[in-house]
């Protein structure tokens, strides 16, 4: 009897760790193709989306002259987002930054630098080099005022803007909601 009771003990235990062993495997392989599953589907629905409004810009409605003209119009749009000189969105920056009411403490900008590719060659476009310049601008400044600089640098800059960095800190010595702040934002230019 001490000897049955000791083997069903054993065949317990042994039956215990298969089953956790099981449980284990489920865990550590299930869950993970789930969650794989699960994001493959996000990334099928947001292709989908995509294509369906691809297909009802271009629908049969629209003629192929107005698609051209809105192909050309798109690419005057962007061709004027890359300007040769860097002149005069370098003054842009600190003007659009003042009609805010952002508080200006200083603007550097490092020399002009050829861009590169993933493979360390220079980017060309339409024969002509693409450019990077760094700007660092230290500034104050509520949230709402520098949401609505970034996106004046955005939408008003003659060049292609990216933001590189942004420090945000509270200004201790200030009442108001003034925030010390330093941007750094690289302009792209094609000569």
């Amino acid at each position: 009897m001490f000897l049955s009771n000791t083997l069903k003990i054993k065949a317990n235990l042994v039956n215990a760790a298969v089953l956790v062993v099981l449980l284990l495997a489920g865990a550590l392989f299930v869950g993970p193709r789930r969650n794989y599953l699960t994001q493959l589907k996000k990334q099928h629905a947001a292709i989908q989306n995509e294509i369906v409004q691809i297909e009802s810009n271009f629908s049969d409605r629209r003629s192929l002259q107005e698609g051209i003209k809105s192909f050309e119009e798109k690419m005057a749009a962007l061709n004027s987002k890359f300007p040769a000189k860097e002149e005069e969105s370098l003054g842009l920056v600190s003007e659009l930054a003042r009609k805010r009411n952002i508080q200006v403490l200083s603007v550097k900008s490092s020399p002009k630098a050829f861009f590169m590719d993933e493979n360390q060659q220079q980017v060309m476009v339409d024969g002509k080099i693409c450019h990077k310049i760094l700007i660092s601008v230290d500034m104050k400044s509520t949230y709402e005022d520098l949401i609505d600089y970034i996106k004046a640098l955005k939408d008003s800059l003659p060049a292609y803007v990216t933001v590189e960095n942004l420090r945000i800190n509270k200004d201790l010595s200030a009442t108001s909601a003034v925030l010390n702040i330093s941007l750094d934002i690289n302009l792209y230019l094609l000569s």
